[in-house]
């Protein structure tokens, strides 16, 4: 069929071996649905497709073809750079079974012992703001129940290790219990859920961070290249966050946003003492700290403990107790930034 022959025109660098024993019934334009029942085996298969944007290399496994499921078994390969394990059941709905109410499962089992996620997760450019309603409508049809290890890996800048995510579907809604991974001498750990809505998608997350290298964390997150002067080094940890939020896109979660956050830093310092240095060259108080301040535009201001309780209404965080406390001195101060317009 048209269909079948169209995708496997965009195999790309195909090579390996794989023995087939497929029986395909139907009418043409039923798809992959002509495929009733059959097996496949495949040793060292690599290749590349137009519309995949990573390879696969030196893969191995079984795939088993029954009425209403594809099982992928004792699978191990490439996937770019990452060596994967791991087996997959997904169910099929019949020919006619696509409308509404229909729901299919995906079981799905990997472990690897270096995940590189930015192939799964890559940092693009986006023009315009990342779209939920696909996710929504995939909720709608998918049931879940998915469990990945991985011993170590990277996304973006930030290497971790002894990675867990575990998710699981009841009533439409994903449930993610827990997501833990290790990352610059700390760790965190969170848990949450998110459900389709006519709006979109809905949220709730519930995450802990502790003892996290803060400097690394911001280059790894923020910066492009991972060389730039983090803004704050020193010890972070978050140890109580609830964060909710509903939209079709990542711009009106960003303006729905709600919850709170507890922020505790200690041993560091605030390594853009230029913004400081114009502070105080503004209010005149430097000479009053005369000898007892660091030259702000080179050093930064160390500290011994940063805190702030920090609420978040509609997409706008507020804080009114946020305290650096330093040898140098003790500030205090209040304030809001607009998530939603970076403001």
């Amino acid at each position: 069929p048209d269909l079948v022959r169209s995708q496997m025109d965009g195999v790309q660098e195909a090579e390996g071996s794989a023995e087939f024993r497929l029986k395909w019934f139907g009418r043409g334009d039923d798809g992959i649905h002509l495929l009733r029942e059959g097996e496949v085996k495949f040793k060292g298969v690599s290749l590349r497709h137009r519309t995949i944007p990573f390879s696969l290399a030196q893969c191995n496994g079984f795939l088993l073809i029954s009425p209403g499921q594809f099982r992928l078994l004792g699978f191990d390969g490439k996937l770019g750079d990452s060596p994967l394990q791991g087996s997959a059941d997904i169910s099929r709905s019949s020919v006619g079974e696509g409308s509404k109410g229909v729901r299919r499962q995906l079981a799905l089992r990997v472990v690897s012992s270096n995940l590189n996620l930015d192939l799964l997760l890559p940092r693009g450019e986006e023009k315009a703001p990342i779209s939920f309603e696909g996710l929504r409508d995939w909720l709608r049809q998918w049931d879940l129940h998915v469990k990945i290890q991985g011993d170590q890996g990277t996304w973006r800048n930030m290497f971790f290790q002894d990675l867990k995510v575990e998710a699981n579907t009841a009533n439409e809604r994903l449930i993610i219990r827990p997501i833990y991974f290790k990352s610059h001498g700390g760790d965190l750990w969170a848990e949450g859920w998110i459900e389709p809505t006519e709006e979109g998608v809905r949220f709730e997350m519930s995450p802990r961070l502790a003892n996290m290298d803060s400097g690394e964390l911001i280059r790894a997150l923020f910066s492009k290249g991972g060389d730039e002067r983090a803004l704050l080094t020193g010890k972070v940890h978050f140890p109580k966050v609830e964060l909710r939020g509903e939209g079709m896109d990542l711009q009106r979660i960003k303006e729905s946003l709600e919850g709170h956050l507890r922020l505790e830093m200690e041993k560091g310092a605030i390594e853009r003492g230029d913004i400081l240095a114009k502070i105080f060259s503004l209010l005149n108080v430097s000479q009053l700290f005369q000898g007892r301040l660091p030259d702000l535009k080179t050093r930064g201001l160390p500290y011994r403990r940063i805190t702030a309780n920090i609420r978040i209404e509609k997409g706008v965080a507020s804080t009114d107790d946020l305290l650096v406390d330093s040898d140098a001195m003790r500030i205090t101060a209040i304030g809001k930034v607009d998530v939603g317009k970076n403001v």
